[in-house]
């Protein structure tokens, strides 16, 4: 090998290893936000500690408990739903995961559900301060729901869901309930 050949070699593995470097290097985790980022900082109102304690429009109690936490990169907002059944026992219902796509411009809310079903809807953010903060509208079975949240103040917020029988026809009320942070 002559000089030249050396140098050129040496200079090639040199880069090829600073190029490495990267790739091989301990990588820190990032901290996890304490706050939601970019289009889910409306959500930033919820977390924390929610609960409910009221009845349905058809006189069944309603006993439940949200925690609202920042998820990845405060890109998701995580809330887990735990209820009371009919002896007044608590579960774990719902996996929730909102979030939002900058390039479609829409949230989407992930539902997962204790009996093992999922779906995924977009919904509506009213980024502009005035209520309802956010609603949806989706299908279950043979029926459409749409439900609403409003904040109240710092420590509450309305909540109202509809229910469309068969998919058809006027929305009946099944919820005006109101969710109280917990301290």
């Amino acid at each position: 090998m002559n000089r030249r050949t050396v140098i050129v070699s040496a200079a090639l593995m040199s880069l090829a290893a600073l190029a490495a470097a990267p790739m091989l290097a301990p990588m820190k985790a990032p901290p996890r936000p304490k706050k939601l980022v970019g289009a889910m900082e409306p959500f930033n109102y919820l977390l924390g500690s929610w609960e409910i304690h009221g009845t349905w429009v058809d006189g069944r109690p309603i006993n439940a408990h949200n925690d609202y936490r920042v998820g990845v990169a405060g890109k998701f907002l995580e809330i887990n739903t735990t209820a009371t059944d009919d002896e007044g026992k608590p579960y774990e219902r719902y996996l929730t995961v909102f979030t939002h796509d900058d390039s479609t411009g829409t949230y989407t809310s992930h539902n997962f559900t204790f009996d093992g079903t999922s779906h995924a809807a977009e919904f509506q953010v009213n980024t502009s301060g005035e209520a309802p903060l956010f609603s949806s509208e989706w299908s279950v079975e043979d029926a459409n729901l749409k439900q609403s949240l409003t904040p109240i103040d710092d420590d509450s917020y309305a909540w109202k869901v509809w229910v469309q029988p068969g998919g058809q026809g006027d929305w009946q009320p099944m919820m005006d309930g109101v969710w109280r942070r917990v301290h």
